[in-house]
């Protein structure tokens, strides 16, 4: 009715702060009905330039299965390295 499309985002505040952005890239440009809300439904893709990856508490990385739990790591030229003054360094490699 108002020609607007909602697209899913995530993010956090130490990462710029977008972290993913849910748009249909051109694989799935074709796709319609329940076959489209299943990837619009998706975190998405990282922006160019962030990388990430999912691993165990041994630094293995795990699968991106949508099912396994794991430590979400990112990097990339806008995410923190850590906080202002080194407060909770231990939670950034």
């Amino acid at each position: 009715n108002y020609d607007v499309e909602v697209i899913h985002a995530w993010g956090m505040t130490e990462m710029s702060p977008l972290g993913t952005l849910c748009t249909m890239k051109p694989d799935y440009a074709g796709l319609e009905g329940e076959a489209r809300l299943d990837v619009q439904g998706k975190q998405g893709f990282p922006p160019f330039g962030v990388e990430m990856k999912v691993t165990d508490d041994d630094d293995k990385e795990l699968p991106w299965d949508g099912r396994t739990f794991g430590r979400l790591k990112v990097r990339g030229p806008a995410v923190a390295r850590a906080y202002y003054g080194g407060i909770g360094s231990e939670q950034f490699d």
